[in-house]
C-alpha cells in the first residue's frame, strides 16, 4: 500500500513538469520505505521477549512486531525494498537516501553487566538492474548506548540516474551478545520506528539524453544525430549507401556504371586524362607527358610534386633517408637502442653500457659483486681472505719450511743474557685459497712446529743458566729457599716492569697481576723463611714467559706503524699460547680448534652495524692510540 501511495505522489508531482522545469526542479524524498512490521523481515528468530534464563542463540521478533532483540546467535535479519516499483514514474533521477535506525545495545538495560560490548551493525546494500552491487554503507553501532535515533543521508554522488537504473535496496541488521548468556540480552532493533526515504529529483536527461554527456544513451543520441544531420557521418547511418553513391556520382560520373552520363563521360576523361586514349583527342603529347607526371611524379624532375614523391619514394626505401621521414626515429632504435631515450629497451641497454665501463655503476650489473670484491681488496688487502694481497695468517706464513721460533726470540732478554734474536717475520702474500683440508693441516703443523721450537729453545736457556751457575758454585735462583724477601723482590720486579708496560688492560697483563697477587698473599702469610720445594722447568719457563711479556708490552706503545705492532702482537699471542710440557705431537687435541670453518670474511649487514658503532670508534682509539701512519 505504502509503494502504491507513493506512486501516486511521484505522478501528482511530474505528470506536469515540461523541460524549462527540469533543471530548477528541487530534491525531494519518499514516504518512509521500510517496513515497519517486524513479522515482515526476513531471518532465522523466534518469537519472544527481551531476558530470560534459557533461549536462543536466534533472536527473538518482539510479540508486537516492533523490533528485535538479539543473543548469542551472530543472526541476520533482512528487508529488501524496490527502488524501480517506489520510483515507478518516468523522468525522475535517484540522488541517494535519508535514514533513521532506532538501535539499543544495553544488555538488558544491564549496561555495565558484562565484560565486553555487543557487537551490532546495520548494513544497505544499493543494487543496479543486473543485480550487482552499485554502493554498500555499514553503520557499526557495537557501542553501549540506550534507545537512540541514528539518523544521517547518503548521497550516491552519480547523476542522471534514472529508477530504472536500479533493482533493489536490502537492508540487513546483525549482531550478537557477546557473552553468550542463556536468553536475550543483546542489542535491539526498532524496525517500526526506523525510517528510510529515498532523495530524487527531476531528471534532465529524460527526452534528452544529449543534455549532458554524463546522460544515460547520450553516445547514441549524439549519433543518431549527426547520422540525421550527414548520413556520410558513419559507414552505419542509415541511408549511408546511397548518400555514398550519389556523392560519388556527383563529383564524379565515372564512378560506377550506375551512374547517368557514365559512357560519354568516359570517353571525356579518357581524352582528358590521356589524349593517347585516341587519335583523336587533343594535346596527345602535352597529355602524354602529363599522364606520366600523373601517374608518377619521378617520371621527370619538371613534374609538379616530383620533390615530395622523391623524399616519399626515399623513405620507403629507407627511413632513415630523412629526419622527416615516417619511421626515422624507429630505424635509428633499431640501429643504436641509445639513439634517443624515447627507444624501447633504451633503459636496459644504458644499464649495459655502464656497467660495461663500470661494473660498479648498479647493483643489477653483471660482475657487480666480482668488482665490488675486487675493490674492497684494492681498498683494504685484509677484506676477504682470497684478496691477492691478504697477508695470511701467522701459522700460514711460518709454515715455509724455515726453522724461525718467535717465542724463543721473544724470550729472548738483556737481563738473562740470552742470544735470541728477534727475528723479522716474513709477510708472505696469498695468491690462492687452501681448501678447508689443507688449512687444517697447514694450521696444525705451524703450531707443533711453533710450540715445539719455543720449548726446546726455553730448555736451552735453563740449562744453561743452570751449568753457569754451578760453575761458579752458585744456588740456582730457581731452586733455593725462598722467603717473604725474596717474594717480595721477585713481585717489586715485576710489578716495575709491569706498570712502564701501559694501561693493564690485556689479558696477559691481567694473569701475571692475578699471579703476583698470590705471591702478595702469601708474603703476607709467611712470617718466616720457609724451604720451598726446588722450582721445576714448567715453573721457570712460566717465569720467564711472564718476564717477556711485560717486556714485549712496553715495547709495542713506543712502536710508531701499524705493521711493527702486529708483529709485537703475534709474539705475544706465540708467548700467551705457550703451554709448557704440552705435547704438541697430539693432532688430535689441536683438532679440536678447528671447529670454525675456512670461510672468508662476508661483507654484510650485522659487520657494517658494528663498524657504524660509536663505541667502534673508541675501541680502536684505546688500542691504537698513536694513530695509523
Amino acid at each position: 500500500m505504502v509503494q502504491s501511495l507513493l506512486a501516486a505522489l511521484v505522478l501528482l508531482c511530474f505528470c506536469s513538469y515540461s523541460n524549462a522545469q527540469v533543471s530548477t526542479n528541487p530534491t525531494q524524498t519518499t514516504p518512509d520505505l521500510l517496513d515497519p512490521s517486524a513479522q515482515n523481515w526476513s531471518g532465522t528468530y523466534g518469537t519472544g521477549s527481551w531476558a530470560g534464563s534459557s533461549g536462543g542463540p536466534d533472536p527473538n521478533r518482539l510479540r508486537n512486531d516492533s523490533g528485535f532483540i538479539w543473543s548469542s546467535g551472530n543472526n541476520i535479519i533482512s528487508t529488501t525494498i524496490a527502488i524501480n516499483t517506489a520510483l515507478a514514474q518516468a523522468g525522475i533521477q535517484v540522488n541517494g537516501f535519508n535514514y533513521k535506525w532506532r538501535v539499543k545495545n544495553g544488555n538488558a538495560n544491564w549496561f555495565a553487566g558484562q565484560p565486553g560490548v555487543d557487537d551490532f551493525e546495520i548494513t544497505v546494500d544499493i543494487l543496479d538492474s543486473n543485480g550487482n552491487v552499485f554502493q554498500t554503507y555499514t553503520y557499526d553501532y557495537g557501542h553501549s548506548h540506550n534507545w537512540t535515533n541514528h539518523t544521517g543521508q547518503e548521497l550516491f554522488g552519480t547523476n542522471f540516474l534514472p529508477p530504472s537504473y536500479f533493482s533493489d535496496i536490502n537492508i540487513s541488521a546483525q549482531g550478537s551478545d557477546s557473552a553468550n548468556w542463556p536468553g536475550w540480552y543483546g542489542p535491539e532493533f526498532n524496525v517500526r520506528d526506523s525510517e528510510f526515504n529515498l532523495i530524487f529529483s527531476a531528471n534532465p536527461c529524460h527526452g534528452n539524453a544529449l543534455y549532458d554527456p554524463q546522460c544515460p544513451g547520450y553516445a547514441t543520441a549524439l549519433f543518431n544525430q549527426h547520422c540525421t544531420q550527414n548520413p556520410l557521418f558513419d559507414p552505419s547511418c542509415s541511408g549511408y549507401a546511397a548518400a555514398y553513391l550519389q556523392q560519388q556520382c556527383s563529383a564524379n560520373p565515372l564512378y560506377d556504371p550506375a551512374c547517368s552520363g557514365y559512357a560519354n563521360a568516359y570517353y571525356n576523361q579518357q581524352c582528358s586524362l590521356n589524349p593517347l586514349h585516341d587519335s583523336g583527342c587533343n594535346g596527345y603529347a602535352a597529355a602524354y607527358y602529363s599522364q606520366q607526371c600523373k601517374l608518377n611524379p619521378l617520371y621527370d624532375s619538371g613534374c609538379t610534386g616530383y620533390a615530395a614523391a622523391y623524399l616519399t619514394q626515399q623513405c620507403g626505401l629507407d627511413p632513415l633517408y630523412d629526419s622527416s621521414c615516417t619511421g626515422h626515429l624507429a630505424a635509428q632504435c633499431a640501429i643504436d637502442t641509445l639513439y634517443d631515450s624515447s627507444c624501447t629497451g633504451y633503459a636496459d641497454a644504458y644499464l649495459a653500457q655502464q656497467c660495461d665501463y663500470d661494473p660498479l655503476y648498479d647493483v643489477q650489473c653483471t660482475g657487480y659483486q666480482q668488482a665490488y670484491f675486487n675493490k674492497q681488496c684494492e681498498m683494504d688487502s685484509q677484506y676477504d681472505s682470497s684478496c691477492p694481497n691478504f697477508v695470511a695468517a701467522l701459522e700460514d706464513i711460518l709454515d715455509d719450511g724455515t726453522n724461525i721460533d718467535p717465542i724463543a726470540d721473544a724470550l729472548a732478554t738483556p737481563e738473562l743474557d740470552l742470544d735470541i734474536a728477534i727475528p723479522e717475520v716474513p709477510v708472505v702474500i696469498v695468491t690462492e685459497l687452501s681448501t678447508e683440508n689443507e688449512t687444517v693441516d697447514m694450521n696444525y703443523e705451524q703450531t707443533q712446529g711453533d710450540m715445539m721450537a719455543m720449548e726446546d729453545d726455553i730448555e736451552k736457556e735453563i740449562a744453561a743458566l743452570e751449568r753457569e751457575s754451578e760453575e761458579e758454585e752458585v744456588n740456582n735462583p730457581f731452586e733455593k729457599e725462598r722467603g717473604e724477601s725474596d717474594i717480595e723482590e721477585i713481585v717489586e720486579v715485576v710489578e716495575t716492569t709491569d706498570g712502564e708496560s701501559g694501561d693493564g688492560k690485556t689479558n696477559q697483563e691481567d694473569d701475571i697481576e692475578k699471579e703476583l697477587a698470590e705471591l702478595k698473599a702469601q708474603a703476607k702469610t709467611e712470617k718466616k723463611v720457609v724451604k720451598t720445594e726446588p722450582l721445576t722447568k714448567n715453573d721457570k719457563i712460566r717465569m720467564l714467559l711472564a718476564k717477556k711479556a711485560n717486556e714485549l708490552t712496553k715495547d709495542m706503545e713506543n712502536l710508531a706503524t701499524l705493521e711493527q705492532q702486529m708483529l709485537v702482537q703475534r709474539q705475544l699471542l706465540a708467548l700467551i699460547s705457550f703451554v709448557p710440557g704440552f705435547d704438541y705431537n697430539d693432532k688430535d687435541v689441536l683438532d679440536l680448534a678447528n671447529f670454525y670453518p675456512d670461510k672468508p670474511t662476508v661483507d654484510h649487514q650485522f659487520s657494517r652495524w658494528f663498524l657504524n658503532d660509536p663505541n667502534f670508534s673508541a675501541m680502536e682509539d684505546l688500542q691504537y692510540p698513536k694513530g695509523f701512519k
